[in-house]
């Protein structure tokens, strides 16, 4: 993942999405983690995000 420099908030959406229909796994964690970090300084994306996330966790249930 580190090999696409500068992903903004949608490239981490769509790669959160994508993950998420392999299951749980330490890439799908660290694209959330970017995905709350590009989030970040926009506080009306910060719920989509997190529902975003959850439902991506638990995806691979």
């Amino acid at each position: 993942m580190s090999a696409l420099p500068d992903k903004r908030l949608g490239h981490w959406e769509a790669l959160v999405v994508l993950l998420a229909e392999r299951g749980p796994s330490p890439e799908l964690h660290a694209a959330c983690a970017g995905l709350r970090a590009a989030s970040a300084d926009r506080p009306l994306a910060a719920r989509s995000v997190d529902v975003l996330i959850k439902r991506a966790l638990a995806t691979g249930r």
